[in-house]
C-alpha cells in the first residue's frame, strides 16, 4: 500500500488511474507512445485509460490499445504483489514490466511473421500471405523506428528501460 493512498487502495479508479506512482507510469507509457508514433498522445483520462474509449482516430489507435492493455496488466500485478508483500508500488518497476512485456511482444510478432512465413513457403501458402504478417509486424512495431530495428532478416529489439524514454526513477 502506498503511503497516504490508504483511504482510496480500493478503488479501481485511484488504483488504475490517481495514485501518484501510477500516474507516473501512464506518463511515462503516453511520453514512450509519443516518441514512436511522433504524434500527440491521448489524454490521460478515465474514459481513456480505463474504458478503452478512443474517439478520436490516432495513427496508431492499435498500438495505443496494445500499450493500454500491458499497462493495465502490469499495474494490476504490482498491486496484487504490493498487497500481499507490505512493499509500496514502484512506478520504475512497473515500467520496467511494461518494457519486459513490450520486448517480448515485439519479438513473438517478428517469429511470427518470419517463421510463419518459413512454413507457408514449405507449404506452397501464396507469397501474398508472407507479406501480410511482415506488413501487420512493420505496421504495429514500426521498425526503423525507436522501438526496434530490422536489417534483412534479421530483428534488433532497441526497446530498453533507459531508451526511448527512460522509466520513471524512484518509488
Amino acid at each position: 500500500m502506498q503511503p497516504g493512498c490508504e483511504e482510496h487502495w480500493d478503488t479501481m479508479t485511484h488504483g488504475f488511474l490517481e495514485c501518484p506512482v501510477i500516474r507516473r507510469v501512464w506518463e511515462w507509457v503516453r511520453a514512450l507512445y509519443v516518441a514512436v508514433v511522433n504524434e500527440a498522445g491521448p489524454p490521460l483520462t478515465v474514459e481513456v485509460l480505463l474504458c478503452g474509449r478512443t474517439r478520436p482516430v490516432w495513427q496508431a489507435r492499435s498500438l495505443w490499445v496494445f500499450f493500454r492493455g500491458l499497462t493495465v496488466g502490469c499495474i494490476h500485478q504490482a498491486r496484487v504483489r504490493a498487497l500481499h508483500s507490505g512493499q509500496p508500488l514502484s512506478a520504475a518497476r512497473i515500467a520496467c514490466c511494461i518494457v519486459s512485456a513490450l520486448r517480448s511482444a515485439i519479438k513473438q510478432d517478428w517469429l511470427a511473421a518470419t517463421r510463419c512465413s518459413a512454413v507457408r513457403a514449405l507449404f506452397g501458402v501464396p507469397r501474398s500471405s508472407h507479406a501480410c504478417l511482415r506488413s501487420r509486424f512493420d505496421r504495429r512495431w514500426r521498425p526503423g523506428g525507436p522501438l526496434c530495428s530490422v536489417a534483412g532478416a534479421v530483428m534488433t529489439v532497441r526497446l530498453t528501460p533507459a531508451s526511448p524514454v527512460p522509466v520513471p526513477l524512484g518509488p
